[in-house]
């Protein structure tokens, strides 16, 4: 297999900017595989060493095997393409409070095979509710959706 390198990329989503920095064998196989970055040939001018040292150290990836930010992103990228949109749901079973991303198409497909789901939209939520959100497809249930299955 061939050398990867290590390249600088942004991701600009309007009103800011993801930057990480991606290992990949050229920066063509980058912007085959995720059309929406950028290849950055030189770091920015406002980019100091220090906050380039601090993109490696906590957002780099792998081409081969995406991890974190860059998993979510593929993973949205493909549920998008499907014509699905993420919807927020709480479900409490047994005491226990979970909250989930559900890609569906509608809402009315969640809430037609699945009961006990209480939908979020437009609930403001808490940084530690997000922080313990999963995310499950409707078209491959998991443990989550088969708990609340009708």
């Amino acid at each position: 297999m061939a050398e990867k390198y290590t390249f600088l990329c942004a991701h600009d989503y309007g009103m800011g900017g993801v930057w990480m920095t991606i290992s990949a064998r050229s920066a063509d196989e980058i912007e085959e595989k995720y059309p929406d970055l950028t290849v950055v040939d030189d770091r920015p001018d406002w980019m100091t060493y220090d906050v380039y040292e601090e993109i490696v150290k906590t957002s780099s990836y792998d081409i081969d095997s995406p991890t974190g930010w860059l998993f979510s992103f593929t993973y949205a990228k493909q549920r998008e393409s499907e014509g699905k949109r993420p919807f927020m749901f709480r479900g409490v079973k047994g005491g226990v409070t979970e909250y989930r991303t559900i890609w569906a198409r509608d809402v009315s497909e969640i809430n037609s095979q699945y009961s006990g789901l209480e939908d979020l939209t437009g609930v403001p939520l808490s940084a530690d509710d997000l922080d313990d959100m999963g995310t499950s497809d409707i078209d491959e249930p998991d443990e989550f959706l088969v708990r609340y299955r009708r």
